[in-house]
């Protein structure tokens, strides 16, 4: 359930306890929470697992990206090559965009999804040095994997990042993907709980979720 709860407001002002007719109407409209796939697949200490979405959700930082219902290389694009071996979906999608076609979202989320259900129960990286390998993930390397077929249109590449200023190494951040989405219009900013003027997803203290 989303909610245990629903209240009606009165011409009066007052609330009360909604009927059990008006919780109907609201469990049947589409517009609110519908029962259904609710499930979300990312990277923790755990490894990469399944949990709802409403578990995922409860993180410091939040921010949701979508892609354009429609994608195609420009011609700067092409330059970029994608960070990992491409493979089944993922390499026909990029093929067909370095023929000049047009994919769409849902083949990209499609293939992305694949990616991720063949990956349940790999380990965590927690030294942040799997970016070339991808044997096991942090949050971002994951998102940034499972998204390999659009690694030439996303355009990021590997960042060097350290802690207290030690143990530099070049990996992906959930503030990368951030970056590079917004930097280059790929992705629109569905949702965010955070400014991004004053301060920008981190290492360790955001969750994505690409749609």
């Amino acid at each position: 359930m989303a909610a245990r709860r629903l209240q009606s407001i009165h011409d009066d002002g007052n609330w009360s306890d909604a009927t059990d007719d008006e919780k109907d109407q609201y469990r049947n409209n589409p517009a609110y929470f519908q029962a259904g796939p609710q499930m979300v697949i990312h990277s923790m200490t755990r490894g990469i697992h399944i949990e709802d979405i409403l578990t995922f959700a409860r993180c410091d930082y939040l921010v949701v990206l979508r892609l354009p219902d429609k994608l195609e290389l420009s011609d700067a694009d092409r330059a970029n090559e994608p960070m990992v071996k491409l493979t089944g979906a993922a390499e026909a999608i990029d093929e067909r965009l370095q023929r000049g076609e047009t994919v769409t979202r849902e083949e990209v989320v499609n293939a992305a999804r694949d990616s991720a259900l063949g990956r349940i129960g790999s380990g965590y990286d927690f030294l942040f040095t799997e970016i070339k390998t991808f044997h096991s993930f942090s949050c971002s390397e994951f998102v940034y994997f499972c998204y390999k077929s659009i690694h030439r249109i996303v355009g990021l590449r590997a960042q060097v990042h350290s802690f207290l200023g030690m143990f530099a190494r070049p990996t992906v951040t959930p503030g990368d993907i951030y970056a590079a989405a917004i930097a280059g219009g790929k992705l629109t900013i569905e949702w965010q709980n955070v400014d991004p003027v004053k301060k920008k997803p981190k290492t360790g203290d955001a969750s994505i979720a690409a749609t």
